[in-house]
């Protein structure tokens, strides 16, 4: 899926504990309504349809350290995967990159987010956490990233 949403880690985060709702989030025609919560630790982008059902999700965590992404669409299924700088050798500094990643700490990620979570939608919180835990066994026990 083309949709992204990362953040550049250079930006500092300057943000409460518990995840709170971006403002004025930038629209994207053709890419459905996007919102944006955030904390220290995740960045929680969801998209929905014109009719108002979710398209998708883009949950990004451990925002201070590696910096992972775990992406779920209606129409396409999963994805995880580690957030890169952008630095290529011997080129200028690019964009943010994602690079595919097996290693999802499923169980870890859900608790977690279950627990910060409590401020936000509950439609929202409950999609993220059944798909993050649902999805995250699947990796463990087969090694697929869809």
């Amino acid at each position: 899926m083309a949709l992204t949403a990362a953040r550049d880690p250079s930006r500092p985060r300057t943000i409460q504990k518990m995840p709170s709702e971006l403002r004025h989030v930038r629209q994207i025609k053709g890419e459905g309504l996007r919102r944006w919560f955030i904390d220290p630790y995740f960045d929680l982008i969801v998209w929905y349809e014109d009719n108002g059902s979710l398209m998708g999700f883009q949950l990004c965590y451990d925002q201070q350290g590696t910096g992972r992404e775990f992406a779920w669409w209606k129409d396409y299924g999963f994805w995880h995967g580690t957030l890169g700088d952008g630095e290529l050798p011997g080129r200028l500094k690019m964009c943010t990159t994602i690079e595919a990643d097996d290693d999802f700490p499923s169980y870890a990620v859900a608790e977690r987010f279950l627990r910060e979570s409590a401020h936000i939608d509950p439609e929202i919180a409950i999609l993220v956490f059944e798909t993050v835990i649902g999805r995250g066994s699947c990796i463990e026990e087969a090694g697929y990233v869809d």
